[in-house]
């Protein structure tokens, strides 16, 4: 899916730090990704690397991005 690729920056991010807060910005662009993916596809379309699409929202709310 078009957000696999953010998913993977992520993955490999934390694998080499073991520290979400060095990865944060990776984490956010990946819920931007999803959220881009959902407006286009639907509020029902799945999508391997995100998460479904309230959690989507509540994530971006809280970096104010919603």
């Amino acid at each position: 899916n078009a957000c696999h690729a953010h998913a993977c920056a992520l993955q490999s991010c934390m694998q080499k730090t073991l520290n979400q807060d060095k990865c944060q910005h990776l984490v956010t662009e990946l819920y931007r990704c999803c959220a881009r993916f959902y407006v286009a596809k639907g509020p029902r379309a799945e999508a391997d690397g995100c998460p479904l699409l309230p959690v989507v929202r509540r994530k971006l709310k809280a970096v104010g991005e919603e």
